[in-house]
């Protein structure tokens, strides 16, 4: 989902058409599905002190258009918010930042913001993230008066950095930090303090998001900076914060973690088959590997981003492979192929590939399957259902333009090493040890050798 709250792509499996059809989510503080367009975001403002920061908050949150709800101390439910805005607590007896029912909450896709020392019951693996706020709850916070929050790469991702900058500074806002510690590895850092130490964390929590912004951003508020007032709103709409590391298999494009049970999976649609299947998309719109989540393939991947994808594969009867130009202009395609494997061996490559058209038009699909006069591949695939299989589409160059594998493990997939079409995929074109035959020496045998022995090879 974009900026906009359009949809940019779309994977799906194990739904029926009609489920799918009838999809109504909020994403990102926008509707997909239903009637479409943006849902009207209801927020919670929780905290005890009332003056400088929660009515500061609230006032500045509804002259935004947001339907706002302000409490003192947690409620007993929160069913009816989109997003719950924690700021700090003072020793008041009886009062906590957040509730076991905020936590559930969250786990079951609720959206957190934290404030300062409400970050003490948010760093809670058995609250919500995996991390530790080592300050303590007194009011000895390090005092850094005018110091800059500058935000990481995964924070300006994340949208936190949108009409603000790099980095800001806002007296009285930004003053006091509290230090965090021990962070799991499915804790993002989205902004640091000086000295480089954390300054807003995030993180998923089931299917939540929770955003700990660890230092006082909500005193005084209605004196706050317009950097600090933007923040407030990026943190509202920020993107998903998605957590890496339980991944088995990505989605190519956006490096999004999935797991099927669909032996057949499309880009853009559904799919009715049943059997069982780990899928992996694996190549990055951006060339890159997959932003570093999951499996490290090595080969020759394309710098710019794919332009003709791997939409749909099936490992039914017949076995069949689609893909289509996603572009709006034809793709040169002149010396592209798409090999195909399968079996245990994930180095094993069909002897036939499909040599695609001299140029394949805007939007176009095209489809190969192994049944003779049904779009004929050439011979027979060989996906068993339920089995391990991959396909890959190679350019003329030898760059990977896209590439779908399932049923193998990441170590299988991470040491793949294939040659199609004459090209070394996987490990990279390193150089291949040739032995040269002939009873010819000084015409023939010799030189060869020399030549290839020139050329760097073994």
């Amino acid at each position: 989902v974009d900026d906009v709250g359009l949809v940019v792509d779309f994977l799906a499996w194990g739904y029926s058409e009609q489920e799918i059809a009838s999809l109504d989510l909020t994403i990102g503080g926008h509707r997909v599905g239903g009637d479409g367009g943006p849902v009207e975001e209801h927020l919670a403002v929780i905290g005890n002190n009332d003056g400088s920061r929660r009515s500061g908050v609230t006032t500045f949150l509804q002259s935004e258009g947001f339907a706002v709800s302000q409490f003192a101390t947690p409620p007993a439910s929160f069913d009816e918010f989109t997003t719950v805005i924690l700021l700090r607590q003072f020793d008041v007896p009886g009062t906590t930042a957040g509730t076991p029912a905020l936590a559930d909450w969250v786990r079951s896709g609720g959206r957190v913001i934290t404030e300062w020392n409400a970050s003490e019951w948010a760093l809670n693996v058995e609250h919500l993230l995996d991390a530790d706020d080592v300050l303590g709850p007194d009011f000895g916070g390090v005092s850094l008066p005018s110091s800059f929050v500058t935000f990481s790469q995964s924070g300006v991702q994340k949208g936190l950095a949108d009409g603000i900058g790099s980095a800001y500074s806002d007296p009285g806002r930004t003053d006091f930090f509290r230090n965090f510690g021990n962070l799991g590895g499915s804790v993002d850092v989205l902004a640091t303090r000086p000295n480089a130490e954390p300054a807003i964390l995030g993180g998923t929590a089931g299917v939540g998001s929770v955003l700990v912004i660890g230092y006082d951003w909500s005193d005084n508020f209605a004196s706050s900076s317009a950097s600090t007032k933007q923040l407030l709103r990026n943190a509202i709409q920020a993107r998903p914060i998605s957590d890496p590391t339980g991944a088995k298999v990505a989605w190519s494009g956006d490096g999004v973690p999935v797991n099927t049970t669909s032996a057949s999976v499309q880009r853009g649609g559904s799919s009715d088959n049943e059997a069982a299947a780990d899928f992996a998309w694996l190549t990055d719109t951006k060339g890159a590997v997959n932003d570093g989540l999951l499996v490290p393939f090595t080969g020759n991947l394309p710098q710019d981003a794919p332009t003709i994808l791997i939409t749909e594969v099936g490992d039914g009867t017949p076995d069949f492979v689609e893909i289509q130009n996603v572009l709006d202009r034809p793709v040169d395609t002149a010396g592209w192929v798409l090999a195909v494997g399968g079996g245990a061996d994930i180095n094993f490559v069909n002897d036939t590939l499909w040599s695609f058209p001299a140029s394949i038009a805007a939007g176009e699909v095209l489809v190969r399957t192994d049944q003779v006069g049904n779009n004929y591949w050439g011979n027979d695939i060989a996906w068993d259902a339920g089995g391990s299989g991959w396909a890959m589409i190679v350019d003329d160059a030898g760059a990977v333009v896209d590439f779908a594998a399932w049923g193998y493990s990441e170590s299988e997939i991470a040491t793949m090493d294939v040659r199609i079409n004459g090209l070394r995929i996987g490990e990279g074109r390193q150089p291949t040890k040739i032995a040269v035959v002939g009873n010819n020496d000084t015409s023939r045998r010799s030189g060869v050798a020399s030549v290839l022995a020139a050329e760097g090879f073994t």
